[in-house]
Formats: structure tokens, sequence, C-alpha cells
């Protein structure tokens, strides 16, 4: 874990200052700082998390003396902080502690052990070159010797591209390898074991993807953990290729009548907001990525009546589209989201194989989701107004000062709430970091609906020192929706899944353990 993450949970980061001047939704209002919040003592709750996850954290000596076990309290219930004499939830929703490979002596062997490889290669093509004029040399007849020269000629330019080729995808092949850290190294070995396993077991490709998923194993886990396709590994190729040839007859069924009356108006709207969807990255702005995402929201929303359409959904699909159009045409490298549909790259022009394989994948798993939280998207929507409710009662109880601030300025969750439910916080966070955070809520039973409600406490916590110096409503108001987080990466996303972590187990399991504190001490 570096400096900076150690004295986030000792004392948070140092403040700055705003201005009402910003304009730009997602960075900082007129500065530039970095962000602080306050925190109390939560060693012994971080301890539990990073002893219960695989690879999220990575201790100093100074940290792991801070949370040693003999500063530990058990808790109340005693279930929470001596996870081995306990039998609930929390040890099966997490990972056993696994140690990766260090970083130093290890991966400089790595380094030597490839640079050795390459010399052999280099050694092999000159071998080969010079084996053609021992015979040449043996020749009598000097016609001979000249066609023979030629012929030996031709063959070895060709073995040398052939081996110039190899070594080449060798060396690319070593560069990449070579960006991983041991901690990325490690969980692309957890993964490619698991995955190529004949029969896995799906309650440990939960609790490995917790604490994020290697990147060129994304896609396949996330079909996995949508139940999209089965565990058995002989089994998963027959059922993705017959579920691909199913959806393509729902577009027959369910897509040409979209200009009929009935449908139109349902039609038109996703037609408006389909442009919308994620303006900055510019694969989203191609045609053909606009024409499919149509395609399967249209097909959705007459499949399931009871809600139809629902602005907002458009922006649920995109996640599982990159993710599977990387898989692709990128082995999964998240780094190429910005790049996806660019002139000259390999996505200016996707091909139409590989389109539809993307549109079914991400239709069939959106389709998943949307059965977690469908009364999101019902009638008033009272799935979301639920949340908003519960999610005030978090932060009343989990930080009552942070609390009140937010009411005592008129300002409703609601206000500020009602997008991070309704789109699951993606036009809060960048895509990337929304893509990390899925990888946990997909490993959870109902992660869309109950861990959601506390990533958003969590999240809006985080912000706590920034916004109690604000001081009314619109200052307030103008920075909760636009938070500054256009420079996130996947370290402040695993910050936000801690806390939502501790809070879920220490809270979400006793919901009334405050309320009978304060109707106990009434009494008294």
């Amino acid at each position: 874990m570096s400096q900076e993450r150690s004295s986030f949970w000792r004392s948070g980061r140092s403040a700055f200052t705003l201005s009402p001047t910003s304009k730009n939704p997602g960075e900082p209002i007129g500065s530039t700082g970095p962000m602080n919040r306050t925190h109390t003592d939560t060693s012994d709750n971080t301890k539990s998390f990073m002893e219960a996850t695989d690879d999220v954290w990575s201790l100093n000596e100074d940290l792991e003396q801070e949370i040693s076990p003999t500063s530990q309290k058990p808790s109340s219930s005693g279930k929470f902080f001596r996870k081995s004499n306990s039998k609930s939830s929390l040890v099966s929703l997490t990972s056993p502690t696994s140690q990766a490979p260090s970083s130093g002596s290890d991966h400089l062997l790595a380094v030597q052990a490839a640079a050795k490889l390459v010399i052999q290669q280099h050694t092999k093509v000159n071998v080969v070159v010079e084996q053609p004029k021992s015979k040449i040399i043996n020749k009598n007849d000097d016609k001979e010797v000249v066609k023979d020269k030629e012929k030996e000629k031709d063959l070895v330019l060709k073995k040398d591209v052939a081996v110039k080729s190899t070594e080449t995808v060798k060396n690319e092949s070593f560069v990449n390898f070579s960006r991983m850290s041991s901690k990325e190294k490690a969980r692309y070995d957890k993964f490619e074991k698991l995955l190529t396993s004949t029969t896995l077991d799906i309650t440990t490709v939960q609790k490995s993807s917790w604490s994020g998923i290697s990147s060129a194993h994304r896609a396949q886990t996330w079909r996995l953990l949508c139940g999209y396709v089965p565990t058995t590994l002989d089994r998963r190729k027959p059922a993705l290729s017959r579920k691909r040839t199913e959806y393509k007859s729902l577009i027959g069924r369910y897509f040409e009548p979209r200009n009929d009356p009935e449908h139109s108006s349902t039609f038109r709207q996703i037609h408006i907001d389909i442009p919308r969807t994620h303006p900055g990255i510019e694969i989203f702005q191609k045609k053909q990525i606009q024409e499919l995402l149509e395609r399967l929201l249209f097909i959705w929303s007459i499949r399931h009546p009871a809600s139809g359409y629902v602005q907002g959904i458009n922006d649920l699909a995109t996640p599982f589209m990159v993710v599977f159009l990387l898989d692709e045409v990128a082995e999964g490298d998240l780094s190429r989201i910005n790049t996806l549909g660019q002139a000259g790259s390999t996505t200016e022009e996707i091909e139409e194989d590989i389109q539809w394989n993307v549109e079914a994948d991400t239709f069939w798993c959106l389709t998943r989701l949307l059965d977690t939280i469908q009364d999101h998207f019902t009638f008033a929507q009272p799935g979301i107004v639920q949340q908003v409710q519960a999610l005030e009662d978090v932060v009343k109880r989990v930080d009552p000062q942070l609390h009140e601030h937010i009411v005592s300025n008129d300002i409703q969750y609601l206000q500020f709430a009602f997008r991070w439910m309704n789109n699951l916080l993606m036009r809060e966070i960048p895509l990337h970091c929304t893509i990390r955070l899925w990888d946990a809520y997909l490993a959870e039973q109902d992660g869309f609906k109950s861990l959601h409600l506390f990533v958003c406490a969590s999240f809006l916590i985080f912000w706590k020192r920034l916004i109690l110096e604000q001081t009314d409503f619109q200052s307030i108001l103008m920075l909760l929706q636009n938070l500054p987080t256009t420079s996130w990466t996947n370290d402040e996303i695993d910050l936000v899944l801690a806390e939502a972590f501790t809070t879920k187990y220490t809270y979400g399991d006793a919901p009334k353990h405050y309320q009978s504190q304060t109707s106990a001490s009434s009494l008294s």
C-alpha cells in the first residue's frame, strides 16, 4: 500500500478550495488540490477487510504495526473482527488470503530469463544463415554454384523474415508481460487456473472476483457470474453459440415492428438517448455501435412491458459492451477504452461476426442485471425511492455530523442520490472505474442493490471534509452533482469498496443497532 493510501486511513487527504465558477462536471470546482475527508479509527475493520480479500492491499510495515492483531478489539457481536471464530457471511463472500510474488528479485529473474530467450533466438538465426554457405563452397560447377546461390539466398531471406516475425511476436508478448505488476501477474495466474479447470465452483469465482478480475479473463468471468454460460468447461462454447443464435432470432421477432404506432414512442426515446451515451468516448459515436445499442435496448423493452425502456438503462449496457468488445480486439485491456473507434485503430470498423457476438452477450448479461433491479424502472420507480431512503438512514447512523450538515442546508438526498441509484454511479466515476466496481457487484448475490447501497454511502462519506466546507444549499448541491472524479483510478474504488464492506457488515446486518441503543438510553 502506498504512503498516500496509508495516510488516508490515518487522517485523510488535505482539502482544497472550491469556487462556484467551475462548470465542468466531474472536475474540481475552481481548484486542483487533493481531496480530503475526516475519518475515525477504522483500523480493525480495515484489517478484517484486507485479510478477507486476495490482492487488493499491499501493506507497508508501518501500517501493519498500526493494525496488528494485538491492537484489535472484538465487536459486540464477535463476528466481524475475529473471522476465524465466525461462520457468518463475511467469510463466504470474500476470498482467502494469498500472497502474490514479490516485485523485486522475482521480476528481475523474469526479465533475465526473457532476455536469455531472445539471445537464444538470435543464435538460432545465425546458425540457419550460415548453413547454406558450406554447401555452396563444396560445389564444383560454376553454373550450379550460381543457381544454388540464388536459391539459397531466397531461402535464407524467407527464413529470416519468418524468424524476425516470430521474434517480433515474442518481444511484443514480453513487453506486455513486463508491464504487469507482481499483483496483476498473480491475479492473471489465479484466474487462468480457475477458468481452465474442467468444472469450477461458482463460489470460488465469486470470492476471487471481489478483489478485482484479471483484464484478460474479465469477459469470461462476467459471463459465468451472470449465469450466461455453464460452469462446466466443455459445455461453455456450445451454450454460448446457442444463446447468440437465439438472440439473432429475437431481432426478427421483436425489432422489425419498431416503427409500429404502439412501439414508435419507445424507439424514438431510445434513438434520442443513444447519442448521449458516453459522449467523450469515440466508439459510442460510431453508427455501428449506436445501432447495436438501439437493437438490444428496444428488444429488451418489448420483452419487459412492466417497465419498458427508461432513461438510464442505456448507460447500464455500456460496461458489458466495452468489456466484451475489448476481449475480442484487445485481450480485455481497459487502457484501450479511449482509443476504441479511433481512425486507424483496429476498432475503426468492427467485423460483423465480432459485432454480433458482442451484441448478443451484452443483451443477455444486461437482462440478468436488470432482473435484479427491475423495480428501479417500473412505474414511479419505487426501488430507487426505497434505496435513497435507505441511503439516508445509513449515513445518518454511520456519520451523523455529515448527515446533519446536508439536511440542515435544506438538501434532500433525492436531489443528488437519485442519479446514483438510477445509473449505478456511472455518471459519477470514469468508465474503467465502473468496470472495476462491477467486478465486486457481480461477485455478490444481490450486489447491484444491497452492496451498491453501501458503496453510495461510502462514496458520500469519502467527500465529507469537502462537503463540510460548503456552507449553503447551492454550493453543496453543485459539489454533489459534480464530484471531481475524472482522475480516479482503481485505488480510489478499492478504498470505497473497503469502506462499503465494513459498513455493510457492521450496520447492514444490524439495522436496529442504534435505534435499540437510543430507546434503551431513553428508558434509563
